[in-house]
């Protein structure tokens, strides 16, 4: 199981169009991580031990489609983190330490 992933990681993957890490024991990602993924679709993040999401970790991600972030630990989710995926579809946010004020979804449609 991948505990970490170095910010650098993913700096030669443009062209990937899928990255599955569900299942793992990620409690951080470094906010440029995903930078250089200008192409990416599906995004699986689920089950793991995520805390926080930093604000920038997901504005390259425009054509992000799925994003599932299920079942960590995530207990606040900053205003601005969905912003930039303008063309999300599907977000999966269940099973976690998420409150009512935790976080606002007011742009998404």
């Amino acid at each position: 199981q991948i505990s970490s992933i170095h910010r650098d990681a993913f700096r030669q993957a443009i062209g990937l169009n899928a990255l599955n890490l569900d299942n793992n024991c990620l409690h951080k990602i470094d906010s440029h991580t995903f930078s250089n993924l200008i192409n990416l679709r599906y995004l699986f993040l689920g089950e793991n031990q995520i805390r926080k999401i930093h604000p920038d970790l997901f504005s390259n991600l425009k054509f992000l489609k799925e994003l599932n972030l299920y079942s960590n630990k995530i207990s606040y989710l900053n205003d601005s983190l969905f912003k930039s995926l303008i063309n999300l579809e599907e977000l999966n946010i269940n099973e976690n330490h998420l409150t009512e004020n935790s976080f606002k979804l007011n742009h998404l449609t």
